[in-house]
């Protein structure tokens, strides 16, 4: 353990960690300075938090705390008994001010503040990977043989759920980081994840969305009792079964619970509060990735659908090199092998259809602009289906003034089409890949598919890979799948339109094409769209 944890220090120190704030910040998150290294640098890290530090020794070799080690057994009683005697303690409560909340030098005896004993208790780092009793639960607390060899492993989780729900009620901070920057979402909602560690990451979510105001002075608003509203008090633990988080209020002695969006910090007002906070998930550690990423290339196809859709997870935080879940979602021969990649591809597209929907345009005539917020409703030109009007009035006025010569030539454009040359047979491995996933020939098909008729149009889905490489084309039964080379006609049509879908990182579009008699396929970039294959 010795040699182990001399080890780890001295990695920290050499890839670019503050081990000197870090031995004196006890009860706090240390260095977090982001790590801009070469690859090497970037690798300890992983490795130090895939291999789990030293945690494992720490527990085997007892030196773990009391209190850490029941957090992680699922000790309830010693738990619980230990968090009302540390609350209870007077004499050495904290005023956490308002402009720093790491200050501790406010002493006063206020027994609606948290006091220095529950402080350590709740947020004292162990081990080299400076792991809070929170982040033990969702890290040593998922291995069994660790936690308690002898106990029923579906009763030791739910034991472990409750203490994390006493611990976020007694005001541990459900944002806490390790040594490498991760969050409970890293440990509890990653490619280890189990039942109990995404029960524990369900109820830090929403916490940490208040978590800033704990032990801080506030003022209530917007509740229904008017008497309530301006009242003073101090912001507590968060109740997680309610949603809720507790409030002392000092006039009249006592504690309530309230929403979080009824509390707001003294000298704030409901209308002039800081941004939201960011969603947990969306944290990043110091080499700038998120949970969702990492769990990206795994098999965790459940933890990606609990971060999306219960958790609202973003696609788009990228970490220091770039690599974002959308973009490793979109990139050809990557997302489509990966389990999680195709419901990531889901969210970028429902995201795409969104905003595509929300950009309502404005008429015409007079520039009145269409929202969610107002009554109005643009009209589209019947004829060309390109300009919008507010009124009658305005479309008439605006035909006088010039669009009845404009029209025809707009509705040619966005009916435009593309006759195709036929392009050269291929053996393109990431071709032979989409071929194995249907009947058509590895070769790859410049064909009609089955399900359309001559003439008829269907959609397409063109996907670049490089600037000026080959377009990657097939429907989506891929019974029509080919490579068009840069060279052919009709490639920097279908490239621009690729390029210009915000929705993959303009990496692929979605557009109509269809194939005459004789085996010619006419494709119309005026028709792109977004689908979800």
């Amino acid at each position: 353990l010795a040699k182990k944890r001399t080890d780890i220090r001295d990695g920290l120190r050499q890839h670019g960690t503050n081990v000197d704030r870090n031995d004196v910040e006890l009860s706090g998150d240390g260095d977090q300075a982001p790590i801009h290294l070469n690859y090497a640098g970037k690798q300890f890290y992983r490795d130090l938090f895939g291999n789990g530090g030293d945690l494992q020794e720490y527990a085997a070799f007892g030196r773990l705390s009391q209190f850490g080690v029941a957090c992680i057994r699922g000790d309830v009683e010693f738990v619980e008994t230990s968090l009302k005697q540390a609350s209870r303690r007077r004499g050495n409560s904290i005023s956490i001010s308002i402009s720093d909340s790491n200050s501790n030098s406010d002493i006063n005896s206020d027994p609606s503040k948290p006091s220095k004993d529950l402080i350590r208790l709740l947020e004292t780092r162990e081990t080299s990977m400076r792991v809070s009793p929170l982040l033990m639960i969702v890290s040593l607390g998922k291995s069994v043989p660790v936690a308690d060899p002898a106990a029923d492993p579906a009763l030791l989780a739910q034991r472990q759920v409750a203490i994390a729900t006493m611990l976020l009620k007694y005001g541990a901070r459900p944002d806490a980081k390790d040594v490498c920057g991760k969050t409970v979402c890293h440990y509890g909602a990653g490619q280890m994840a189990t039942d109990m560690t995404m029960k524990v990451v369900d109820m830090c979510i929403p916490a940490a969305q208040s978590s800033h105001l704990f032990g801080k002075q506030v003022q209530l608003y917007g509740l229904s009792t008017e008497s309530m509203n301006g009242k003073i008090g101090t912001a507590k633990g968060y109740i997680a079964g309610t949603g809720r988080r507790a409030v002392y209020l000092l006039d009249e002695n006592k504690e309530m619970a309230i929403k979080p969006c009824n509390i707001c910090l003294i000298g704030q007002t409901p209308q002039n509060q800081a941004e939201p906070r960011p969603n947990l998930c969306d944290i990043q550690d110091r080499l700038g990735s998120v949970s969702l990423l990492e769990v990206f290339m795994t098999s965790r196809a459940d933890v990606a659908e609990f971060l999306l859709d219960k958790h609202n997870a973003r696609i788009d935080v990228a970490d220091w090199d770039g690599f974002s879940p959308k973009s490793m979602a979109v990139q050809p021969g990557v997302g489509m092998h990966a389990s999680v990649g195709p419901k990531i591809m889901k969210r970028a597209m429902k995201q795409g259809r969104a905003e595509k929907k929300a950009d309502k345009g404005q008429c015409s005539k007079c520039g009145a602009v269409e929202s969610s917020t107002s009554t109005l409703v643009l009209s589209v030109c019947a004829r060309c289906k390109v300009v919008q009007y507010c009124s009658r009035d305005c479309q008439v006025s605006d035909w006088k003034a010039g669009h009845k010569q404009a029209c025809k030539q707009l509705e040619e454009e966005r009916g435009a089409s593309l006759q195709l040359e036929t392009p050269p047979v291929t053996d393109n491995p990431v071709m032979m890949s989409f071929a194995s996933r249907q009947t058509s020939t590895a070769e790859g098909s410049y064909r009609k598919p089955d399900n359309a008729a001559v003439g008829e149009r269907f959609y397409i889905k063109v996907q670049k890979s490089v600037a000026n490489g080959p377009l990657l084309i097939y429907d989506k039964s891929r019974q029509c799948h080919f490579f068009y080379p840069s060279n052919l006609k009709g490639y920097r049509e279908m490239y621009s339109a690729a390029i210009e879908e915000k929705a993959t990182n303009g990496t692929k579009a979605y557009l109509k094409a269809s194939f005459d008699a004789n085996g010619n396929c006419t494709v119309y970039p005026g028709t792109t769209t977004i689908k979800t294959w």
